[in-house]
């Protein structure tokens, strides 16, 4: 199926992703070698005994002094793509995909150095009292200003750093510039109010989280009870670990707040 002698070559990437390389621009000759490699794997589960195999293929188009990782980036994408799609079982990777994968590799590239250069802004939105209209706490929401002055917004990068395994760091720098903010305002013998911080579903998996962000409070010099922590409803009734981890900020002096309630389970026994 794959002639090297035409420079074609297959390789074995990790578990069931393979890579293949095609030496031409035409798309009826890729189709083509879609169906031969799929006509070959039909034969497999006979000879062998195993399940049906049913390939997907994401296609994306490379050129010289483009990065091979992003051409394989895109051929993921299509690939996913082809999954939802009728009546094929290939797909072409488009100008649209290739932008957004560009803008998340730039996120990705650039999220140290823009830590570093303290690029994301902590905003916040107040909580007021219904019976009074009293200030009675706050929400920290995460804003990246940019050098020249535009703003990214939390969906133009919170999603690519949480499929990036990076929005647990980010956690915990918007956690800490909180804690920092609050015992700054506590020795200025300002008036201090409960700042509650999103915990995003990847950190309340990693192991130890309650007793780091208690460390954090000690090194601050400041209470638990200042700084909430604000975690979703899905992620609340996702799993038992889950609940686990409330417990060990409970445990911690910390208070859990329940963001988005309403919007999935609308539980009043999960709350």
């Amino acid at each position: 199926v794959i002639e090297v002698e035409k420079g074609e070559f297959a390789a074995h990437i990790n578990a069931d992703h393979y890579v293949v390389f095609l030496p031409t621009i035409k798309e009826t000759e890729i189709v083509n070698k879609i169906k031969s490699i799929t006509l070959s794997l039909l034969i497999i589960p006979g000879d062998l005994d195993v399940p049906e195999i049913h390939p997907y293929y994401g296609i994306s188009r490379w050129a010289p002094g483009k990065k091979i990782e992003l051409s394989y980036s895109e051929a993921i994408t299509a690939k996913h793509n082809a999954k939802y799609m009728e009546n094929t079982n290939d797909a072409f990777c488009n100008e649209e995909d290739t932008l957004r994968l560009n803008r998340e590799k730039y996120v990705v590239d650039n999220f140290e150095k823009t830590k570093a250069k303290k690029e994301f802004k902590v905003w916040f939105q107040p909580k007021f009292s219904p019976k009074n209209r009293e200030l009675v706490g706050a929400e920290a929401l995460v804003r990246w200003i940019k050098e020249d002055g535009s703003i990214a917004y939390p969906d133009e990068f919170i999603p690519v750093l949480e499929r990036n395994n990076l929005i647990r760091t980010l956690d915990e720098y918007i956690f800490r510039n909180v804690c920092t903010l609050q015992a700054k305002w506590q020795n200025e013998k300002k008036k201090t109010i409960p700042i509650s911080i999103n915990l995003s579903r990847a950190s309340l998996y990693f192991k130890g989280i309650a007793e780091q962000y208690e460390r954090i409070v000690q090194i601050a010099g400041i209470k638990p009870e200042l700084v909430p922590i604000e975690i979703t409803e899905s992620a609340a009734v996702s799993n038992d670990r889950v609940k686990t981890v409330i417990e060990e900020f409970h445990e911690c002096g910390f208070s859990i707040h329940m963001d988005d309630f309403g919007s999935g389970y609308s539980s009043l026994a999960s709350l």
